[in-house]
């Protein structure tokens, strides 16, 4: 059970099996079909596979039977419960909580990207100053902090990404896309930053990191 002010957060395995991908429904077995990478397909098999599995648990019905609609803007969406899903550079969050809209992102190092320049042109004033005035090794850190944080309100708001640029994130309570928002940096995966983000000021309980245990069968990786 998960309580109302309650977030899980589940780490995915992002290793295949057969058991994972024979969750998937037929329009997540096109999608894969799409990914041209067989890696990537293999991950995606295994992240949405354990994003089925785990709804499965919460709504006490088989992982097939599950049926996600999506919103204005593509956000998966199901009955009875808030969850979103974020995966990069074999990381993989899902968040999951009852009566909260809730995004979740993660991302690895962006090592090419100038980040004190991009911050410059793109983010609001006081953030951009701010990651251009600490040291060089010190700015790629800061930069990933606030990124991971505007795409966890973006995406709990179901809203995109550019409208989302010029919002200042660095509070706790974050105010944009005609609501409030309470933002948590997580503990990311190694060489990755993540944060967390659930409607409304008032404050919930994180349960982090959930692990599940990964299903029995055959592996492919």
């Amino acid at each position: 059970m998960i309580g109302q002010r309650v977030v899980h957060v589940w780490m995915l395995p992002t290793r295949h099996t057969r058991q994972l991908e024979s969750f998937l429904d037929d329009n997540e077995r096109e999608r894969m079909s799409r990914l041209r990478d067989r890696r990537r397909q293999l991950e995606f098999a295994a992240v949405h596979g354990a994003v089925r599995g785990i709804l499965s648990a919460y709504l006490a019905m088989p992982p097939r039977a599950i049926r996600l609609r999506r919103g204005p803007w593509g956000k998966p969406e199901t009955d009875g419960l808030r969850f979103n899903l974020s995966h990069c550079s074999g990381a993989a969050l899902l968040a999951v909580t009852r009566c909260r809209d809730v995004g979740i992102d993660v991302e690895g190092r962006r090592l090419r990207l100038d980040v004190a320049r991009f911050a410059d042109r793109f983010l609001p004033g006081e953030e951009g100053s701010m990651i251009s005035a600490l040291p060089p090794a010190a700015r790629q850190e800061a930069f990933l902090r606030l990124w991971t944080r505007r795409e966890a309100v973006v995406k709990a708001a179901g809203g995109r990404l550019v409208r989302g640029l010029r919002m200042s994130v660095s509070a706790d309570v974050v105010v944009g896309f005609s609501g409030s928002w309470r933002v948590y940096d997580l503990d990311g995966p190694a060489g990755c930053a993540a944060a967390l983000a659930v409607r409304g000021a008032a404050p919930c309980t994180i349960r982090w990191p959930q692990r599940p245990e990964l299903p029995e069968g055959e592996q492919s990786r």
